[in-house]
């Protein structure tokens, strides 16, 4: 049951608003999340001294696999499937500028800035 100031509308134009209504709240949304000066921009981690040092592209047929290497020792292997494999190995080279220093622990931080570059 609708309240009386929107029992004018009709099915149509409810949708019509929700939609509007909710696009209005996403424009919203991720301007607050583009913008420098957000809570989480300008936070260090100081928790752990592990950072990505190294990554290297090896193209093996249709795939590149990855190795992301770190300043402890401890290595980890990635794939990529779906893209030209020269292609692929370049790109993941020039995304590791984004990635150098890095903790590799802070896996949805690493998403987050690789996704929004």
């Amino acid at each position: 049951m609708l309240p009386p100031a929107l029992s004018h509308l009709g099915r149509r134009e409810l949708f019509a608003s929700l939609g509007a209504a909710a696009g209005a709240a996403l424009v919203c949304d991720l301007a607050a999340a583009m913008d420098d000066n957000a809570p989480g921009s300008q936070v260090e981690d100081r928790t752990s001294s592990i950072r990505i040092s190294a990554l290297r592209a090896f193209p093996v047929g249709p795939k590149v696999y990855v190795k992301v290497e770190t300043n402890h020792g401890i290595a980890g292997w990635g794939e990529i499937t779906g893209l030209e494999p020269k292609v692929a190995a370049v790109l993941a080279q020039s995304l590791f500028e984004l990635l150098d220093g890095e903790n590799p622990t802070r896996i949805e931080h690493s998403w987050q800035k690789l996704y929004r570059s």
